[in-house]
């Protein structure tokens, strides 16, 4: 089939980049999908309405609070306090780890893309995006989602720096 004399043609080093792109944008989307999809639609469990009912305070009173009464570093509740700004919804709180997750995802692609061939970064990026522990814990108004930015964070740092 002959091509229109108007049609242009990327470059061929163009391609594998624009190639890259667009898997990048369908690993992203298909993760975020995933786990901003019906986010508010349970109600909370036991460990989220506790988290609730520490950032449902003044500042002060969650971080003392949180000293007081749980094992885990009071980081992630001080952020949810913030992005919470004082309304009490579980959509929105679960909404900050889905963030946080879809975050793990753009740090990991570009760590992986470093250390693997293209193929093998691709997957284990999609891989992540898929694994049903990630949008999970997504999903859920805990620490874990923003524990595994901040794993995933400091092996990209390193990597960055290697």
């Amino acid at each position: 089939m002959a091509e229109a004399p108007h049609a242009r043609r990327l470059p061929w080093h163009s391609r594998p980049r624009l190639c890259g792109a667009v898997l990048l944008l369908a690993v992203l989307a298909l993760g975020t999908w995933l786990r901003f999809h019906a986010l508010g639609a349970k109600s909370l469990w036991l460990d989220e309405a506790q988290t609730m009912f520490y950032v449902d305070r003044p500042l002060g009173e969650t971080l003392a609070a949180v000293r007081a009464h749980d094992a885990h570093p009071p980081l992630y509740y001080l952020l949810l306090h913030l992005w919470l700004g004082g309304l009490q919804d579980g959509g929105r709180a679960r909404a900050f780890s889905a963030l946080a997750s879809v975050l793990t995802l753009v740090f990991f692609w570009d760590m992986a893309r470093r250390l693997l061939p293209p193929g093998a970064a691709f997957v284990a990026a999609l891989v992540l995006a898929v694994s049903a522990f990630q949008v999970y814990f997504a999903q859920e108004a805990r620490h874990y989602a923003l524990a595994t930015l901040w794993v995933v964070l400091g092996w990209w740092c390193l990597v960055r720096l290697l």
